[in-house]
């Protein structure tokens, strides 16, 4: 028997998630525990703090009357993967890019929550900025991100993997994954 809280349960998600997403495994699995482990984190987020923290569901530039439709478009892949009860013959336009917000807000979430973060969120965290640096606001980190993106190759996947595990071995953290 393992016995874990909410916290540790989506940090091992996320952390899975984040792993499975460097090396590449099928999409729809990556998506159901970054999905998971976001919301989790969502909800522990709004439990912590009276304070809203922003996340991709709770978008404040889609306007009132449309955010039905927009959480709607987000959650239709994660139910689509999970229930069955109401469409058992439906299919799925899955784009699997939208994967990798979900990772960047639930790396921030746990972040938020806990004030600390594990390597694979650090290397994921790197990657992301790295891959799109204009989602920063304009400035000194936006401009290092650039530069650093000019250097590295972003879609060697490998790359951030093998860093993740060295990481892990410098800090004497057992390998799960």
């Amino acid at each position: 028997m393992q016995r874990i809280n909410k916290i540790e349960a989506a940090k091992r998600q996320l952390d899975t998630a984040i792993i499975m997403f460097f090396e590449k495994k099928d999409p729809l699995a990556v998506h159901t525990l970054a999905c998971a482990a976001y919301d989790m984190l969502r909800n522990l987020a709004g439990n912590k703090t009276s304070q809203k923290l922003q996340t991709i569901k709770d978008n404040t530039v889609i306007s009132a009357n449309q955010k039905k439709d927009w959480q709607q478009e987000l959650n239709n892949p994660q139910n689509f993967l999970k229930h069955a009860d109401k469409d058992p013959n439906g299919i799925l336009d899955f784009f699997p890019e939208i994967t990798q917000y979900f990772l960047s807000d639930a790396c921030n979430l746990y972040r938020h929550i806990t004030t600390d973060i594990t390597n694979p969120m650090i290397i994921y965290t790197g990657w992301f900025f790295t891959k799109n640096p204009n989602f920063l606001n304009p400035g000194e980190k936006q401009t290092t991100y650039k530069k650093i993106a000019e250097k590295l190759d972003t879609n060697n996947y490998s790359l951030f993997l093998n860093s993740i595990l060295q990481l892990n071995k410098a800090k004497n953290i057992p390998n799960a994954f």
